[in-house]
């Protein structure tokens, strides 16, 4: 993460340029993509069905957001946040602390013991595709940097690096103010928790700003429900689905 943010103070004050800036919103919305589509609707939900490739796709884009592997990302969204939503078990609830959501919960032995205990059965471990990305979770993202350097040499490298960055920093920053209110905040649903919505956040992440949706009917592909709200991943979804 270190890396990451410095990367992002060079690309903004010592070698900006409007290519690396376009770059990195590409790579933003790319793994974003692997994000929102496919670690959570797709592989954490099943909330959709879609062919094999697409899939492998996805969650290949998904490990470049520096969330973990889709088995640990699962294990702590399904068997962790969406079981004890801003109790003391939650290891995501902003209950324990801003900067604990931010950054600190990701690399705490807690997080890694909970995936140990609760990953082996869980139908995340049971898909071969999820084993695979798990196993080569990292060496994946180091090749990914790879290839994209024989590309396109360092300034895709540092797009892909910046990419990475506003992922991890995007969903961090969910798991907080989609459970605190807030300016621009609403409830379309009284669920038991302290979910909430934002619309100008779910349409720039791609429908993930409407939190109080989601935990109120999480199996649902779409995020949006009344009219105004835009979730543009549900579209993606549509474009992509196998199940219809």
């Amino acid at each position: 993460s270190i890396l990451l943010f410095l990367n992002l103070i060079g690309s903004v004050f010592i070698y900006p340029s409007t290519a690396l800036f376009l770059l990195s919103v590409v790579f933003y919305l790319l793994y974003w993509v692997g994000i929102t589509i496919g670690f959570h609707r797709l592989n954490s939900h099943r909330s959709f069905e879609t062919f094999a490739p697409i899939k492998a796709a996805l969650l290949y884009l998904g490990c470049q957001g520096h969330q973990g592997s889709p088995i640990f990302w699962g294990v702590v969204h399904n068997k962790n946040h969406h079981a004890h939503t801003d109790t003391e078990k939650d290891l995501l609830s902003p209950s324990h602390g801003i900067l604990h959501t931010l950054f600190v919960w990701h690399y705490k032995s807690d997080a890694r013991q909970f995936v140990a205990d609760n990953a082996l059965g869980s139908r995340q471990f049971l898909d071969k595709q999820n084993r695979f990305f798990n196993q080569y979770y990292v060496p994946l993202f180091y090749l990914n940097l790879l290839g994209l350097y024989f590309i396109g040499g360092p300034t895709f490298v540092s797009a892909s690096l910046n990419g990475t960055f506003l992922v991890y920093s995007i969903i961090s920053g969910i798991n907080v103010i989609g459970h605190m209110e807030h300016w621009g905040s609403y409830r379309n649903y009284d669920t038991q928790d302290n979910s909430m919505n934002n619309a100008l956040i779910g349409f720039v992440t791609l429908g993930e700003g409407y939190h109080n949706n989601h935990h109120a009917a999480p199996r649902m592909p779409n995020f949006d429900r009344q009219w105004w709200e835009v979730d543009l991943g549900y579209f993606l979804i549509q474009l992509i689905r196998s199940d219809r």
